[in-house]
């Protein structure tokens, strides 16, 4: 979960949660729980170095209504894939200024420590950067087989794979039986040899 992915993160930099800066953690699923979001708010504070800092960590639960109205306002992009029953969303970390203004995006959940670190000192110095949206990563399972390009695209690879086990079993095939035609040669008979001395 990505989430764990950050504490992991916070527990490289200086300033503490709690202390220094505040994390908040919003669902966009509207069927999850205050309870289930205890168990993950729990769970991070188990992982993250600096225990007793409980007030500093925030997760969210809403309706469909409330989260929308937070996604748009913070320009988060996501969709529910019903074949799959999974939501398709964009992964990453927001860094906002203490008056709740954007200073940092990070795109994906592999933040550096160092990179987090400055965004948080920028953030409270009222500092931003742009927000480079090329390095955006979603998290989703990527089915190739739902449209027609993906599945002629998986036959094609097929096809390529059967072609290049066939030639590969065909030059083992003739390889061995070109040893056994070497070691079946009159050449290789001690009995043929010393016929031939005689």
């Amino acid at each position: 979960m990505a989430f764990l992915h950050l504490t992991e993160e916070l527990n490289g930099v200086a300033p503490v949660a709690g202390r220094d800066f505040q994390v908040v953690v919003i669902s966009f699923d509207p069927r999850d729980t205050p309870a289930l979001a205890a168990g993950h708010k729990t769970t991070c504070l188990h992982a993250y170095n600096w225990p007793g800092q409980t007030d500093g960590w925030h997760f969210l639960v809403g309706t469909q209504a409330s989260i929308d109205t937070v996604a748009r306002a913070v320009g988060f992009h996501y969709t529910f894939d019903q074949r799959q029953g999974k939501f398709v969303h964009p992964t990453g970390v927001m860094v906002l200024t203490p008056e709740g203004r954007f200073s940092h995006n990070f795109f994906g959940i592999d933040a550096a420590p160092a990179d987090l670190e400055s965004a948080i000192h920028d953030a409270a110095a009222r500092r931003a950067t742009r927000v480079d949206q090329l390095n955006q990563q979603y998290c989703v399972d990527y089915d190739p087989t739902l449209t027609i390009r993906g599945r002629r695209i998986m036959r094609l690879l097929q096809l390529v794979c059967i072609g290049f086990a066939a030639l590969l079993f065909g030059y083992i095939g003739l390889k061995i039986a070109h040893d056994i035609r070497q070691h079946a040669s009159p050449a290789g008979s001690p009995h043929l040899l010393q016929e031939v001395e005689s």
